[in-house]
């Protein structure tokens, strides 16, 4: 199994454990609610009645089918979680920064750091200084005495305070480095280093899984 593959297995097996989770959270799914309609008290000549409340349950199994799939789920993530942090641990890429090789988690952060950089240095490029005017009001007094309200125009000015060139140089060398990273983070993560043989599909549904586990 490769490491995108395994993050993506990982994703799944999160989303099927806070399902179930959410199943057993929902009283109406664990319990049984049964109604004795006590007719008679009221009228003789009719008869009681028990209504048992009926719950289209999304689950075709027991709460303790639930609940041991729950555990099993988080096991199987256990384990992959182990084999992945195995593995990149000692996984490094082809890249020095600072003269140092990074491991793959490193290059992964890093990156994400590095973009999220860019996207401020893109920012700031789309800038331009213009002008732009708008309408003063301030007060004084009339030949009565009287305190009245008056406009005037106001011109504006915005210039930028950096050198646009040197931005732009460093956009574009981060930008060149991020996507060289990018390039790198992606091969690795499609190398198929981890030992490790899923109980489960990426495709399984979660009543796929639970039919799985009924019949065992």
């Amino acid at each position: 199994m490769n490491i995108k593959d395994a993050y993506r297995y990982q994703k799944v097996l999160a989303e099927h454990i806070n399902t179930l989770n959410e199943w057993l959270w929902n009283n109406d799914y664990i319990c049984e609610t049964e109604e004795t309609h006590l007719k008679s008290k009221s009228n003789s000549e009719a008869n009681d009645e028990v209504i048992i409340k009926e719950i289209d349950k999304p689950f075709s199994c027991t709460v303790e089918n639930i609940m041991f799939l729950i555990n099993d789920i988080i096991n199987e993530k256990l384990k992959l979680t182990i084999a992945v942090e195995s593995i990149k641990r000692h996984f490094i890429l082809d890249w020095k920064e600072n003269n140092e090789f990074i491991t793959l988690d490193s290059a992964i952060e890093f990156n994400k750091n590095t973009r999220d950089f860019i996207s401020g240095l893109k920012y700031i490029l789309d800038i331009k200084s213009h002008e732009s005017k708008k309408i003063g009001i301030d007060y004084t007094f009339n030949i009565n005495k009287e305190q009245v309200e008056y406009k005037y125009p106001i011109e504006i000015i915005t210039k930028i305070n950096y050198n646009r060139n040197i931005i732009n140089n460093l956009y574009k060398s981060q930008l060149n480095k991020a996507d060289q990273i990018s390039v790198l983070i992606e091969s690795a993560m499609l190398k198929d280093v981890l030992d490790f043989t899923p109980k489960y599909s990426i495709y399984d549904s979660l009543n796929d899984i639970i039919d799985y586990n009924i019949k065992d």
